[in-house]
């Protein structure tokens, strides 16, 4: 049986659980994601300073989308607990490692750290050169953001961004990417 909203309609799956102040990241973290992501938790925020949970199961997505969504979560005042369901890969890897509340995964998720290569660039050399200098200060933004946030220290964290493996539920909770493996009944 699906709840009725105040007006008598049905509120879909989606709505519900943003009622418990659970939100859900599926599919890329793109733009359009990050986004709703963001417009979510800052509405959430605005009702109450109490958690909010985002289930994630992404295959990740563009660097910048991860960053507006990290930092939004660091600075509202609810605490933002993230669990993994499915997959984080790559950027959404990073998202769950990095949430700045309880970090879980569900018993079969796989995540993953590493950020595939954008899309094709172009322009002249310089231009080139300053996007390649920019991208690489990014990615050691990410990598001092992960040693802050795991038990990995910069320079695996910055190796595991470039060439990590997938990690299962036990293999994300050793390295310190979350904080728990989620037991059944929870």
């Amino acid at each position: 049986m699906i709840p009725e909203g105040p007006s008598g309609e049905g509120l879909d799956a989606v709505a519900q659980l943003a009622a418990r102040r659970t939100l859900f990241l599926r599919g890329p973290l793109d733009v359009g994601a990050a986004n709703e992501l963001v417009a979510q938790l800052m509405a959430l925020d605005a009702v109450s300073g109490d958690p909010v949970t985002v289930v994630v199961n992404s295959p990740g997505g563009p660097l910048d989308d991860l960053f507006t969504v990290l930092d939004v979560a660091q600075v509202i005042g609810a605490r933002v607990d993230v669990t993994c369901l499915g997959q984080a890969l790559g950027t959404a890897g990073v998202l769950v490692a990095c949430a700045p509340g309880h970090r879980r995964a569900t018993p079969s998720a796989r995540l993953s750290l590493r950020l595939a290569p954008g899309g094709p660039v172009t322009g002249d050399a310089d231009g080139l050169t300053r996007l390649a200098d920019l991208h690489e200060a990014r990615l050691a933004d990410v990598a001092r953001r992960l040693a802050d946030a795991t038990a990995l220290d910069v320079a695996t964290a910055a190796a595991e961004l470039r060439s990590g493996g997938t990690y299962d539920a036990a293999g994300a909770r050793a390295a310190g990417l979350v904080d728990e493996v989620q037991a059944r009944g929870r």
